[in-house]
């Protein structure tokens, strides 16, 4: 939705409470599509305030795809809502405005929406976000108050600590028994390690990730440890996301270094049985190629040929796993490719959902800190998450659910070893 049409909306979004009903917008906007019937059990699950709720569905409504103004003016139509349909739409409908107030918006909206087409030949490297488009002027826009971009400094907690085992000597013995190359891992550079974390939503006080302040702490702990820069960051949006992404790796701070980490919690879903999906603390969501994207060799030269690991616990549908029976059975130049040198963890398989311990964390992000913490020193990634899946995988809830872990690889093909206290250079 472009950016004026999406203001109009916002700004009058009292006014369209007051002129719409919850029940009948919320059908019409499931019926025509525009919504999905997963988006409408997210709005309304453990909510009782109708207002609420209508609030949430046209915020939602604001997030959807490049159509999704027309379709909801449609919708509007359908229903015979002409107030509403006067509000988005005005100077279209006949009859009076409500207000003085209310022409004068409706007028700025108007210069707005003319505004628009040539604003959005402006606008480039867009990302798709739930099915709209986070442009790179929504992001620009938020950069007089998006958090700055700057190492983390303050005290890491002690809660739930795991001591590193640090190398001894030098891990040439481990590769020379191996066919396969090794990541250069030895500076004292190791590398960034970026962590989001999304612990409060807007409007979603039940949403809150009970526990998830606990994984960033772990995490931050244990990257420390091997070697890491800190930059962590809490219910950021989508905006913000991108925006201090963007800044980090055109930084000083990802030259010359050995790797780089990012860790994103929050809520997530598959859509399409394809595409995952996270959201962020305005609601807004983001698919994961979205942020794969900023880091393709031919727009991140910093970062090619160089590790990135991207850790991702969140869900990746809505069914839980209980399990089934017990089974037996028996100097040169050359061409690089777009994505290489990428593992993506997934703390679930997809369509699954993962879990979390408000008291001690994510069984995932506590597993993986443990694993890490105790044979980074002398295993390679690929094998630790091997590790951190079998661990993870021998938890139950008390209903007798579970997760399995999983992770892929874009051209990741060589061994990465952290060799956390092993240094041959700065």
């Amino acid at each position: 939705m472009e950016e004026c049409h999406r203001k109009v909306i916002l700004t009058n979004i009292d006014l369209l409470i007051a002129h719409t009903k919850y029940k009948e917008l919320m059908e019409a906007c499931v019926k025509n599509g525009l919504l999905s019937h997963i988006m409408r059990k997210n709005i309304e699950v453990g909510q009782n305030d109708e207002v609420l709720k209508h609030r949430r569905l046209l915020e939602k409504v604001t997030r959807r795809g490049p159509d999704a103004y027309n379709k909801f003016v449609e919708v509007l139509q359908q229903l015979n809502y002409s107030n509403a349909a006067k509000i988005v739409r005005p100077g279209e409908h006949s009859g009076t405005m409500t207000s003085i107030k209310q022409k004068k918006l409706e007028k700025q909206a108007s210069i707005k929406e003319n505004n628009c087409i040539s604003n959005n030949e402006k606008n480039t490297n867009n990302f798709n976000s739930d099915g709209c488009i986070i442009s790179q002027m929504d992001i620009d826009e938020k950069d007089g108050y998006s958090k700055d971009l700057r190492p983390y400094s303050r005290e890491i907690s002690s809660v739930n600590q795991n001591v590193v085992a640090k190398c001894t000597s030098s891990p040439q013995h481990i590769v020379n028994r191996s066919k396969i190359k090794i990541y250069q891992m030895v500076s004292k550079q190791r590398g960034v390690f970026f962590c989001v974390n999304i612990i409060n939503f807007r409007y979603k006080n039940q949403y809150k990730r009970s526990g998830a302040e606990i994984d960033g702490q772990s995490l931050l702990h244990l990257f420390k440890e091997l070697g890491y820069s800190l930059f962590y960051y809490e219910d950021l949006t989508a905006a913000e996301f991108f925006s201090l992404l963007k800044k980090l790796l055109d930084s000083d701070y990802v030259k010359n270094v050995d790797s780089f980490v990012m860790a994103l919690m929050s809520h997530g879903e598959m859509v399409d049985k394809i595409t995952d999906r996270v959201e962020f603390s305005d609601s807004s969501t983001v698919t994961v190629n979205n942020i794969l994207e900023l880091f393709r060799n031919d727009t991140c030269a910093t970062l090619a040929k160089k590790p990135k690991v991207f850790i991702f616990p969140f869900c990746r549908g809505a069914i839980s796993d209980l399990g089934t029976k017990d089974v037996q059975t028996d100097s040169i130049s050359y061409n690089v490719a777009t994505f290489t040198d990428i593992l993506i963890c997934y703390a679930t398989v997809p369509g699954y959902k993962t879990h979390r311990d408000p008291d001690s964390g994510s069984w995932y992000i506590q597993k993986l800190c443990q694993v890490f913490a105790s044979h980074a020193f002398d295993t390679h990634i690929e094998d630790l998450l091997k590790l951190v899946g079998e661990a993870a995988g021998q938890i139950r809830t008390n209903d007798g659910k579970m997760q399995t872990a999983s992770y892929s690889s874009y051209g990741f093909h060589k061994k990465l070893f952290f060799n956390p206290g092993y240094y041959e250079y700065e």
